[in-house]
């Protein structure tokens, strides 16, 4: 994971509020953004696990933030078993973030990565039963 980068945007930290969201800690960063594991608490004991996903380019960059956005917009009419669902679009500190539903668990790229790391390839009927998680919804 890289040092965060605070040329663009204000740096986010663990525990910092974002609107109704506490941020938790960073689960990936690259060159355009970063995401973030936060609980969202409510009245009442209302509490869940969201992700958050911002962008961190600089403000020349307006053509990036217009992607962000028209992602938002349309991963917000998708409802599909292997899509995760949008809460929000939401502004801070002059970054958009996009709030969405975390998904627990080890995603297929790790599961790839670590099959290379020991040189074996994937048993066949974990391949099936991956393949098939694919296809449902």
């Amino acid at each position: 994971m890289n040092p965060p980068d605070s040329s663009n945007s204000a740096t986010w930290l663990p525990k910092q509020r974002i609107g109704s969201y506490e941020l938790m800690r960073e689960l990936a960063r690259g060159g355009m953004g970063e995401i973030w594991l936060a609980r969202q608490s409510g009245p009442r004991g209302f509490d869940r696990l969201v992700v958050l996903k911002r962008i961190i380019a600089g403000d020349e960059d307006s053509s990036f933030e217009s992607m962000f956005i028209d992602e938002a917009r349309i991963s917000v009419q998708l409802n599909h078993a292997n899509v995760v669902h949008i809460h929000e679009l939401g502004k801070h500190d002059d970054a958009y973030y996009i709030a969405m539903e975390y998904v627990s668990g080890k995603d297929l790229r790790a599961l790839l990565e670590r099959f290379r790391r020991r040189r074996e390839i994937m048993p066949t009927a974990m391949a099936v039963f991956v393949a098939s998680k694919m296809c449902e919804g």
